[in-house]
């Protein structure tokens, strides 16, 4: 299962969605691309896990995927300041993705909108961490 054509829209989707109220926020205060985790599952990592036929090899690698990528937007946009509405569209659109990444939106909702750029950061990357385990719990179960 290759969901890089998933993670793909998503991003667009999302870059273009930014408000006007955004924009004349300080742009220091916003999550850039810089601050999203460095993403360390491949298309071979995806590839091989997926032929080892290993169960928990499997969640892990897709669960790590998912969170460093969709779990990391979502995130960076809910720290940016957008609109939950509109998040919860672009997700809807998403397939059989979209279930599990409006349960995300919903979640990066309950977390408030720090006021500095290294608390919008420490929470992308709390969130990011919770979304893996959570995923990764939930498939191994």
């Amino acid at each position: 299962m290759n969901i890089k054509p998933l993670i793909t829209l998503c991003a667009a989707a999302l870059f273009s969605i930014n408000t006007a109220a955004n924009a004349a926020e300080s742009i220091s205060e916003f999550l850039t691309d810089a601050d999203l985790p460095k993403i360390t599952v491949t298309e071979a990592d995806q590839l091989e896990a997926h032929q080892s036929g290993d169960r928990k090899k499997i969640a892990r690698v897709v669960c790590t995927y998912i969170a460093e990528n969709t779990a990391a937007l979502i995130m960076q946009e809910r720290q940016n300041g957008e609109d939950k509405a509109m998040l919860l569209s672009v997700m809807a659109q998403l397939g059989k993705q979209a279930a599990y990444s409006t349960a995300l939106v919903k979640q990066a909702y309950t977390v408030p909108i720090a006021s500095t750029h290294e608390g919008k950061k420490a929470a992308l990357d709390a969130f990011v961490l919770s979304a893996n385990q959570d995923c990764f719990d939930a498939a191994v179960l």
